[in-house]
């Protein structure tokens, strides 16, 4: 039997290509309440009847997180992010519904080189804060749950702005000299290999909390020279930058080592991420198309 699944935030970045990959997999239900307001999925879960719910609605922008930092709990971030998941997972413990919440890298310091579930976070940002504090909701709650932290995604067929496979292919076509960070580590995430792993942790009945990222870890510098490369575009006119430098007072906010380990997710459900050249490849054909 198929699954039904509730989403929150199903035309956002990671929810529309969930519904492009997935829909022949699971039966997809879009959540249209307001998420901050608790009757509202109360409403949902005992009108819909579905399996589980997805969790993809968030503040996610770092810096728009910062500047909502200092109204605190009664800020868009806090209300969004914690007070709305707080919300979801008490309706979903009440109707013994299981909830899958996406997290993400940022409840880390970046201060080290990776990150496994056993390391204990220590966000730097607001964006990080509101989403850890979004887990433990989650945990205290006593729902049943998958909590999966993602690293940033990339690779998306249709055009978004902060894609940033898509932002630096659009900059060097053009022409103009980008300047990219070249002391910040990351293992970026292709996005159909993250709809993947959502999909089959969704069909399962594991719980718990796991981390997922890229296959490759290196700095966007070289994630720009490769684009170029598989692009054979001009490479002369990426320019390396620090994280001071791009982001000057907000560099502060930003994880030094943006990385997760992915070896309990690969152990429990035998899940390999895409090589990275491969995935590449794959976007020269999406993005010299009209999608």
């Amino acid at each position: 039997m198929i699954k039904r699944i509730l989403i929150t935030g199903l035309h956002g970045f990671i929810g529309s290509r969930f519904l492009q990959k997935a829909s022949g997999k699971v039966e997809i239900i879009e959540f249209k309440g307001d998420i901050v307001k608790k009757k509202d999925f109360f409403h949902a879960l005992e009108n819909l009847k579905v399996n589980a719910v997805l969790h993809l609605a968030a503040k996610a922008h770092i810096d728009a997180c910062e500047k909502d930092k200092k109204e605190g709990t009664a800020g868009q971030a806090w209300k969004v992010n914690v007070l709305g998941t707080a919300n979801l997972a008490y309706a979903c413990k009440y109707f013994g519904v299981p909830l899958f919440y996406l997290s993400t890298e940022c409840v880390f310091d970046g201060e080290k080189e990776s990150f496994s579930e056993k390391d204990k976070p220590k966000p730097i940002n607001w964006y990080g804060e509101t989403k850890l504090q979004a887990e433990e909701e989650v945990k205290a709650s006593g729902v049943k749950y998958i909590i999966l932290r993602a690293v940033l995604t990339f690779g998306h067929p249709l055009s978004f702005p902060h894609d940033i496979t898509r932002i630096f292919f659009q900059a060097l076509k053009s022409g103009k000299a980008i300047g990219v960070v070249d002391d910040q580590w990351f293992n970026i995430t292709f996005i159909d290999d993250l709809v993947d792993t959502m999909t089959t942790l969704l069909l399962s009945n594991r719980q718990g909390l796991y981390h997922y990222g890229g296959s490759e870890v290196l700095t966007p510098f070289e994630l720009a020279l490769r684009l170029a490369r598989v692009f054979n575009l001009k490479k002369t006119s990426i320019l390396p930058l620090s994280l001071s430098k791009f982001f000057a007072k907000n560099a502060k906010f930003r994880l030094k080592h943006a990385v997760l380990n992915s070896s309990k997710i690969k152990r429990d459900f035998n899940i390999v991420p895409s090589n990275l050249g491969k995935a590449l490849y794959q976007l020269k054909s999406r993005y010299n198309s009209k999608v």
